[in-house]
């Protein structure tokens, strides 16, 4: 489509039929006729809306943003520019500004579920959780039963200590929706009831949530380096060793794969979050990604005969590792190394799942299952996980290996 095309036309007839291409996804089209609209009407600020949205869509979100800013000044009385304004700006990583954006759609109607609801987790991605509590408290005492809003502000009730109040909300949750798999694992953890293993459904929900924000959130507020400590550790016990296929179990966004790649002629990754698959794949350091849950992969023959298996942070979401253990061993070379990470418990207890709904495990567990599954301990060494509640979280680091 040119200009040229347009110029006959009626400027309503165009308006609304490109409002029938964005419909039905014919956004390049969509935005040459709103992209025109606006250069011959730029007082409009239907126009300059309909013209972000469209460029949002399309995944120019600085343009977007510039369009719904100037849509806000020619009508500041519209909640809706100022929503999505908003989405837009929290798509860039502008998250203080999409709180100012946030905050005027709700001046314009304190009743905005939406608005609520994405102010309090922008408050929330940035730390500050009395904010995003009180956000979430106030969108409650409008919708009571708004089940999303319950997940998240117990979520952030456990995160801030307060167990009692989470454990209420969750159990609260757990009334309207009885089959709620975040709610019933946090319960059982609250409660400290007797858990093998985390629900598949929970984890790959987790962190298909949590992919986009992973790296930053681990690394910028939790201080975690298990990667680089992890490598660090195999330097000191088997820098002269090399790999032909390595496996990352639970890969995540690919940190171990980056680290571990220069060691390894082949690298194959394996996570339940397909979201996080996505972001490994960006680093371009595995040779085959697979979406998959740890134990099933095992049984994959693109994963056998491996001479280095990586487990990194990846046991705080099973408490039982035996079949792990002894499937590992079973597709695994003669002298392949397994490296992996726990969270320390310091108990005769061989695992347990903490309040947090994490997993931590024994040394002596680890002992017993590395033994009975054919598994030697070579090394092992205590670390700092990574920071909770301005606490460094202690774990162990184990370098095992398969007899030849």
């Amino acid at each position: 489509m040119t200009e040229s095309s347009f110029e006959n036309n009626d400027p309503q007839s165009l308006f609304v039929k490109a409002h029938e291409l964005h419909d039905s996804g014919k956004y390049d089209e969509a935005k040459a006729i709103f992209a025109f609209l606006v250069k011959h009407h730029p007082d409009l600020w239907q126009l300059q809306f309909s013209l972000a949205q469209v460029l949002f869509d399309i995944g120019d979100a600085q343009q977007a943003e510039n369009h719904f800013i100037t849509a806000s000044k020619l009508n500041s009385s519209s909640g809706d520019i100022f929503y999505n304004l908003a989405i837009c700006q929290k798509s860039l990583g502008k998250v203080e500004l999409a709180i100012e954006s946030y905050l005027k759609a709700l001046t314009l109607d304190a009743t905005d579920l939406d608005s609520r609801y994405n102010l309090a987790a922008c408050y929330a991605h940035l730390d500050n959780l009395d904010a995003a509590i009180d956000q979430y408290q106030e969108l409650l005492e409008i919708e009571e039963n708004h089940q999303s809003a319950l997940n998240n502000l117990a979520y952030l009730y456990q995160k801030g200590g307060f167990e009692e109040k989470a454990l209420t909300t969750y159990q609260k949750l757990l009334a309207l929706d009885p089959q709620h798999i975040s709610a019933k694992h946090m319960v059982s953890a609250l409660q400290g009831e007797r858990v093998t293993h985390t629900p598949e459904s929970y984890v790959q929900e987790l962190f298909d949530s949590y992919a986009i924000d992973y790296e930053q959130s681990l690394v910028d507020k939790l201080s975690y380096n298990l990667p680089r400590l992890m490598y660090e550790f195999y330097l000191q016990n088997s820098s002269h060793r090399s790999f032909t296929k390595t496996i990352d179990l639970g890969c995540g966004t690919g940190l171990s794969g980056i680290t571990f790649r220069e060691v390894s002629k082949t690298m194959i990754g394996v996570d339940l979050s397909e979201r996080m698959i996505e972001q490994a794949e960006r680093k371009n350091v595995y040779d085959l990604l697979i979406i998959s849950d740890i134990l099933s992969s095992l049984s994959d023959q693109r994963l056998y005969n491996s001479e280095l298996i990586l487990a990194l942070d990846v046991f705080g979401y099973i408490g039982d590792l035996e079949k792990i253990f002894s499937e590992s061993h079973r597709i695994s070379k003669p002298n392949a190394l397994f490296y992996f990470s726990i969270e320390k418990l310091d108990s005769e207890e061989d695992f347990l799942l903490k309040k947090n709904g994490r997993f931590s495990h024994s040394y002596h567990y680890i002992e017993n299952q590395s033994r009975s599954c054919g598994w030697v301990i070579n090394h092992s060494q205590k670390i700092d996980l990574r920071k909770e509640r301005d606490h460094w979280v202690k774990g162990l680091i184990f370098e095992l290996s398969k007899a030849p």
